[in-house]
């Protein structure tokens, strides 16, 4: 029987930086990117360049001798990607996750997943995380609906088991921990959540509310 591995790296960091074999059957947390290559190590800061524990979220960075120099003529976007941090000369992927042991993420999604909703600046990731620590969640994501005075969060939520949660008992555990702006004013219950080949939530394929 072959084996399965799951290799991990963007481009900028002159590909790979994370591979390790996909250990079977997969847990709760399903693949992880985990183990990194010789010379590289990997950060998790939160959005104040601070460094995040195990059980934190944050964005990935990474650091090694094989990370680019930057972009090709476009010193603004080198400036943002690649950062100076405490002495250390990182790339941030933009990918958003779950620091769940040494050396081990979950991910989560991208860093550019934030809005503006009547005049409130919103992290989805923050209301996705939220979302996932309640009690019976397997999975779930959020998204801005409509436009204009008809706009709404909507929270896309894969349960563990069917009728595990409502949607009031959802948007009521919510209202204890997220400011009302943050609260999506419709749920949708999903038997799975979309997803992409790699195992991503695929956001283009999330169902239009009713």
């Amino acid at each position: 029987m072959g084996e399965l591995w799951n290799c991990y790296g963007p481009t900028e960091a002159t590909v790979w930086s994370l591979m390790a074999r996909v250990e079977l059957p997969l847990g709760e947390a399903g693949v992880l990117l985990r183990q990194s290559l010789d010379g590289y190590r990997h950060w998790l800061l939160d959005e104040h360049g601070e460094a995040v524990a195990v059980g934190g979220e944050g964005e990935l960075c990474i650091e090694g001798p094989s990370l680019a120099d930057g972009y090709w003529q476009r010193d603004d976007l080198t400036a943002q990607a690649f950062i100076n941090c405490h002495g250390r000369r990182l790339y941030r992927t933009g990918d958003r996750v779950h620091r769940v042991g040494e050396d081990a993420y979950q991910y989560r999604g991208r860093r550019d997943d934030q809005i503006k909703l009547r005049g409130f600046r919103i992290e989805l990731g923050e209301i996705e995380a939220s979302l996932r620590r309640l009690v019976g969640v397997q999975d779930a994501a959020v998204r801005l609906h409509g436009e204009g005075d008809e706009a709404c969060l909507v929270g896309y939520v894969e349960l563990r088991e069917a009728g595990a949660l409502s949607r009031v008992a959802i948007r009521r555990e919510l209202q204890r921990s997220l400011p009302h702006y943050m609260v999506p004013g419709r749920i949708v219950l999903l038997g799975c959540l979309p997803k992409t080949a790699s195992g991503k939530i695929d956001r283009k394929r999330l169902p239009e509310p009713v």
